[in-house]
């Protein structure tokens, strides 16, 4: 699993359990803040293992300009020692390295502003428990089997293409604007 599918399920709140995800809220905003601070580092040190490749490649193209296509005998120019060191499998390789721990950097950076919005909404939903939004309303049984019949017919209807009558709750009926 990579990081971003990872990170995406870890999002993931269980309404059911806001206990548990109250209590496990830390837990994932410290695992994705010492992700973040791993991947800095590691960009810093792509970095410095980039930069120590363009000085190493640097100083074989001007002791020996010749063995990389350069004229010999004549000085090469800034820009064809820097056009020959971004081009070299090496510097290719580490330079494609860098740009996805910079990639991860930047969904651990939105990784970690996402955990403090989750954090936010498990507050939201722990509100409108206490409020009773999640509770379930006093309907008489009759009612209540006489609308989930009606429900079921009209989904059995859409789902068997029928036409539906003009009273259906599923036919909204506009007014005509003159």
């Amino acid at each position: 699993m990579n990081i971003k599918e990872e990170f995406l399920r870890d999002l993931i709140i269980d309404s059911d359990s806001l206990d548990e995800e109250c209590l496990g809220q830390s837990i994932l905003y410290a695992k994705w803040s010492l992700k973040l601070v791993e991947f800095l580092n590691q960009k810093d040190r792509m970095k410095e293992k980039l930069d120590l490749i363009k000085s190493r490649l640097d100083r074989k193209i001007r002791l020996n300009p010749e063995l990389f296509g350069l004229e010999e005998g004549k000085k090469p120019t800034e820009t064809a020692i820097s056009n020959l060191i971004i081009s070299s499998r090496e510097y290719l390789q580490a330079h494609d390295e860098y740009l996805k721990v910079s990639n991860d950097l930047n969904i651990l950076q939105i990784a970690k502003e996402s955990f403090q919005m989750r954090k936010n909404m498990i507050e939201n939903l722990v509100e409108l428990h206490q409020s009773n939004y999640f509770s379930n309303p006093k309907i008489p049984s009759e009612i209540r089997e006489n609308s989930n019949k009606r429900i079921r017919n009209m989904i059995n209807s859409v789902l068997n293409k029928e036409k539906l009558d003009e009273d259906s709750p599923l036919i909204i009926k506009r007014k005509k604007v003159i």
